[in-house]
């Protein structure tokens, strides 16, 4: 009766890391991919006023290095064009 709870409680650790860095993997992805929303309502709105656009450049700022990085310039620009043509076809 010991050895399955001794698997168990084995298996549910490696998982357990597994799961965490899943879960940093999804939400570095999420945060990544939010800037191209926020650029489209933010080209919507015309702007989020003074503070507005301090905050999300304050937020946003950490992801510079990933537009001077060649092999991904590209394409996030694109995607975050492509966020600003959808939300312009909405209005």
């Amino acid at each position: 009766m010991d050895e399955p709870t001794e698997v168990k409680s084995e298996a549910k650790r490696a998982g357990g890391f597994a799961h965490w860095v899943c879960w940093f993997v999804v939400v570095v992805l999420l945060y990544v991919l939010s800037i191209g929303p926020v650029a489209g309502v933010r080209s919507r709105v015309k702007g989020f006023g003074k503070n507005g656009d301090r905050a999300i450049l304050i937020i946003y700022t950490p992801l510079r290095p990933l537009f001077s990085w060649a092999p991904l310039n590209v394409p996030l620009i694109l995607y975050i064009e492509w966020w600003e043509g959808v939300l312009a076809k909405k209005q």
